[in-house]
């Protein structure tokens, strides 16, 4: 079962959810995310105990090579 929630660094809500799973992914957005606030997030999860299983990087844009 996969469960999105909200981004880590807006709701605190998000990380309650680590008591009742067995990993997470962190998500982080191409071109706007910055390593600093990826960063922060990781430590949010660490310290409330998440078995941060990887990162995974969404709206990137496809590249064309000729």
């Amino acid at each position: 079962m996969l469960i999105d929630t909200p981004a880590v660094l807006n709701y605190v809500d998000s990380l309650s959810v680590t008591a009742v799973v067995d990993g997470v992914i962190l998500v982080v957005r191409a071109g706007q995310t910055r390593w600093e606030m990826a960063q922060n997030a990781k430590r949010k999860l660490l310290t409330a105990h998440a078995t941060l299983l990887g990162v995974a990087l969404n709206r990137r844009k496809p590249q064309v090579w000729d």
